[in-house]
């Protein structure tokens, strides 16, 4: 038995009691129209036969890829950042990773539908700049990524915090010269009156 599409062969069966039956991979939505045709191995002893035509609808459906989502495109050294998931396979382990050295960020299991929610923290010891966060599903081996930003953690500057901007060195000096002449001004008044 062979099973067509539009007079191209897409399936074959053995007849068996007078059945047979084949899978038929149907890449592509829309309007299937398929036929069964009968091929006997002995054309002497049986006729060749081909069925009425069975129209099937298939509709589109999503193409499951998994995806993530982060809480923040930033965070700073040391904080807490939310991330949610879902086109895993259901329950599954998840393992979540910052990229670019890579840093273990922490493990969650998939519900059901294949999503998850987890709060992560970035240590305080991961590089400040541009990094990629990657979820990878330990048994269906898909992976999702998002981009996320590490800012410098207050104090990771190496000394004390600056509370305000550089004073230019001209105009200390002119501070210094204003201060020396109001003192040789106060000199002279004194001696003046003494």
């Amino acid at each position: 038995m062979e099973f067509l599409e539009d007079g191209a062969v897409v399936g074959s069966a053995t007849v068996t009691g007078g059945e047979a039956t084949a899978d038929v991979l149907v890449a592509t939505s829309g309007t299937h129209t398929f036929v069964a045709r009968f091929v006997p191995s002995d054309p002497k002893e049986w006729a060749g036969s081909e069925s009425e035509p069975l129209t099937i609808e298939v509709r589109s459906t999503p193409v499951l890829d998994a995806e993530v989502v982060l809480g923040q495109k930033s965070v700073v050294q040391g904080g807490s950042l939310e991330i949610t998931g879902r086109g895993f396979a259901a329950g599954e382990t998840i393992t979540v990773t910052l990229h670019s050295d890579p840093i273990r960020l922490g493990q969650v299991t998939a519900d059901g539908t294949g999503a998850f929610r987890i709060v992560v923290t970035v240590p305080a010891s991961a590089p400040v700049g541009a990094h990629t966060l990657i979820a990878v599903g330990a048994d269906s081996g898909l992976t999702a990524q998002g981009a996320l930003q590490v800012t410098a953690a207050a104090g990771n500057g190496g000394g004390l915090a600056g509370t305000g901007g550089a004073i230019p060195l001209s105009l200390l000096a002119l501070v210094f010269m204003l201060l020396a002449a109001g003192s040789i001004l106060v000199i002279r008044r004194r001696r003046q009156e003494a």
